[in-house]
Formats: C-alpha cells, structure tokens, sequence
C-alpha cells in the first residue's frame, strides 16, 4: 500500500511540475511579447505610437514561440483584449507598484504601456484519475516606455552593512 501511495503522490508531482514549467513557460512569452511590441511604441515628440506595428510585432512573438514549441505548449494570445495599450496621461495599476499594493499612476504626456496576457491550457495526465483535465494557466507582463525623469519606475531598498535600509524609488 505504501508503493502504491508513493506512486501516486509522484504521479501528482509530475502534474505539477508541469504546470509550473508551463506557468513559467507563459511568463517569458508575455515578457518578450510585451518587450517586442515596445519598440512600436518608442516615440519622441512629436511623432505618434504606431499601435498596429506594435501588435503585430508582439504577436510575431508568440506565433515564432508557438512555431518551435510542441502542439501541447501553445501560448494563445487574443489581440483586442490580451494586448492592451495606455497612453499618455490615462491611468493605470498594475505594474508600477509603490510599497504595498498596486498603486494608481497617472502616465505623463508621452508615456505609453503595452500589456500582454498569455494563456497556456496545460492537460494533466495523472490527475484525471481525481477528476481533473488540466489547467489553464495565464501570465502577463507590461513595459512602460517613455520618458523617467520623475517617474518610479521601481521601488528599491538600500541596504548598508550595518542593517539599516533606505526604501527608495528608481
């Protein structure tokens, strides 16, 4: 009985192995989807964001990733609501966290940020024995373009050799 239950709790892990490697696997995706489609977004008074090129570039991405990756590791990415755009002077939480929580920022006149969420159906093997298919796993990421001067970018704590820290922004 005890071989019987160890087998079972390894057949378990190896679910959830797969599930973290897939989880991670989403993350990437959506960092270099949402870097990619930065650089469509990298303007300079007076010049405009070019939203298209910037979508297209971070979906070239994901179908580049889904080209090499096997048919079980499709990150799927719908455009209108997987990738999303702020621009200058909207606000947005999320990714530019102060302290504790998600913070509202007010982005200056020529900031923009691109979002992308991917998602990743990740079918378990063992697990259906208990009732469960799978999971869909999602993960996103945000870059933030524009200008810094002013702008936390990221909140930092400086350590000294004595023990003391000084929180701080970047």
């Amino acid at each position: 009985m005890g071989l019987v239950a160890f087998m079972v709790f390894a057949a378990l892990v190896l679910d959830l192995g797969r599930e973290i490697l897939a989880v991670q696997k989403c993350q990437d995706v959506a960092d270099m989807a949402a870097l990619s489609g930065a650089t469509g977004l990298r303007v300079y008074p007076p010049g405009i964001p070019d939203y298209t090129t910037s979508g297209s570039l971070a979906t070239d991405i994901i179908v580049s990733n889904n080209a090499q990756a096997g048919p079980m590791n499709q990150v799927v990415v719908n455009p209108p609501s997987d990738i999303t755009y702020y621009g200058p002077n909207s606000t947005y939480t999320g990714i530019l966290n102060t302290g504790i929580g998600k913070s509202f920022q007010t982005l200056g006149p020529r900031a923009y940020i691109i979002k992308v969420t991917g998602h990743l159906w990740v079918p378990f093997y063992f697990a259906k024995v208990l009732g469960i298919d799978g999971v869909n796993v999602s993960r996103g990421a945000s870059v933030y373009t524009g200008p810094v001067k002013s702008t936390v970018i990221a909140p930092i704590w400086m350590w000294y050799s004595d023990g003391t820290y000084t929180p701080g922004n970047v």
